[in-house]
């Protein structure tokens, strides 16, 4: 009896024993990805200049990048500008920058992506902030403004144009020339030239976006 007992203790430490080793040798299976190591769909389309795009004419344009928040209420955007001035009889007479966003964004576009830095962008939107604030608002009014509201200044407008995930703009490539100094060397100024990235929140109309630039894009040298 203490034989057959003995045997069967050695039987069954061998069946642990090889399930273990096999356990160890198989080759582990592939579980779901960690969410920062899914390729994300830019990684599976080409990378592309803006000088590539010139051709399409205007198109359709996604974009994508890490979510910012927006002046002055923290909205979520991929990009924002903010200022505050006179504006009256459709057009600003006089405006102040606040600021904008820095983080570049990815356009996706019919023949790839693109990086985009703030500089290389040209926007046609409507605002996604405004905001009449008069003297009588200066306890509710962003703090950056209320040294300046002033029964004697008038009302003061705040906007924001945005960009957001999950809408689609339209886009054309247009080229800017600018001048750079002479060579050494050399008298004649170089002139030399770059693209930008027109979006509008509206489809083109004759190749051109309906609505005005915003006023930080149409300071925009080049």
């Amino acid at each position: 009896m203490p034989r057959t007992l003995d045997r069967l203790i050695v039987g069954i430490g061998l069946i642990v024993g090889l399930g273990l080793w096999a356990a160890l040798a198989a080759p582990a299976v592939a579980g779901p990805p960690h969410p920062s190591a899914v390729p994300a769909e830019e990684t599976r389309m080409p990378a592309v200049e803006l000088n590539h795009l010139e051709s399409l004419g205007a198109f359709p344009v996604t974009l994508a990048g890490e979510i910012q928040e927006a002046f002055p209420d923290h909205r979520p955007c991929l990009y924002s500008e903010a200022l505050y001035g006179d504006y009256h009889d459709g057009a600003w007479a006089s405006w102040t920058m606040i600021g904008h966003t820095g983080v570049p964004l990815v356009a996706h576009t019919p023949k790839g992506i693109v990086s985009l830095r703030s500089s290389q962008m040209r926007l046609h939107l409507a605002p996604s902030y405004w905001h009449v604030f008069h003297a009588s608002d200066a306890a509710s009014a962003p703090e950056v403004i209320r040294p300046e509201l002033r029964p004697e200044t008038g009302p003061i407008t705040v906007a924001a144009y945005d960009l957001v995930t999950g809408r689609t703009y339209y886009g054309k490539v247009d080229r800017i020339g600018y001048w750079l100094p002479p060579r050494p060397g050399t008298t004649k100024p170089e002139r030399h030239y770059t693209q930008v990235l027109v979006l509008s929140d509206q489809p083109f109309v004759d190749g051109k976006p309906p609505g005005p630039l915003t006023p930080y894009s149409g300071s925009l040298t080049f």
